[in-house]
C-alpha cells in the first residue's frame, strides 16, 4: 500500500536524524519519543503476528482485539518501552514497519477485503497508526528546536 510506504519512509528519516537527546524527550504526556518508537515496533509485530496465526488458523481475518485490552497492552507495556535504548527502539520500529508491510502486501485480496469489511482496516493500513504517532514525535522534534 502506498500510505504505508509513505510512512514506513517518513519513520526511516525520522528515526535517522534522532540524537540521543531526542529519544528522551517527551512527545506526549508520560511517553517518550523512544517510547512511542518501541510501541510502534510492537504493534506492528503484533499485527504480523496476528496474521500468521490467522493463516496458520485457516482463518480469513485475525481476530479483533478491544480497546478495553489494547489499553491494558499500553498502559503495562509503557515501562518496558521507555526503558528501551532509544536507538533500539528506533532501529526496531522500522525493522518491524518493514515486515508487517511485506506482510500485509502478501496478503491475499480477499483477507483485504474481509479485514476492512470487519472494521480492522487497521490491520491493512498501518499508516494510520503511524502518522498519530510520527506527527507527536515531529511536533515535539519542533516544539524543541523552537525554544532553543
Amino acid at each position: 500500500m502506498a500510505v504505508n510506504d509513505e510512512q514506513r519512509e517518513r519513520l526511516v528519516q525520522i528515526v535517522g536524524r534522532l540524537t540521543s537527546d531526542d529519544h528522551a524527550r517527551e512527545a506526549m504526556p508520560g511517553w517518550t519519543i523512544g517510547a512511542l518508537l518501541a510501541h510502534l515496533a510492537f504493534w506492528d509485530r503484533l499485527v504480523v503476528e496476528r496474521w500468521t496465526q490467522a493463516i496458520a488458523d485457516g482463518a480469513t481475518i485475525p481476530a479483533g482485539l478491544s480497546d478495553v485490552l489494547t489499553d491494558l497492552i499500553n498502559g503495562a507495556s509503557l515501562p518496558q518501552w521507555t526503558a528501551m535504548p532509544g536507538p533500539l527502539a528506533g532501529r526496531e520500529a522500522v525493522a518491524a514497519a518493514e515486515a508487517v508491510d511485506a506482510c500485509v502486501e502478501g496478503l491475499e485480496e480477499a483477507r483485504v477485503a474481509a479485514a476492512e469489511a470487519a472494521g480492522l482496516g487497521r490491520l491493512i493500513d498501518r499508516s494510520r497508526h503511524r502518522v498519530e504517532h510520527l506527527d507527536a514525535i515531529a511536533a515535539a522534534l519542533e516544539a524543541d528546536a523552537a525554544a532553543r
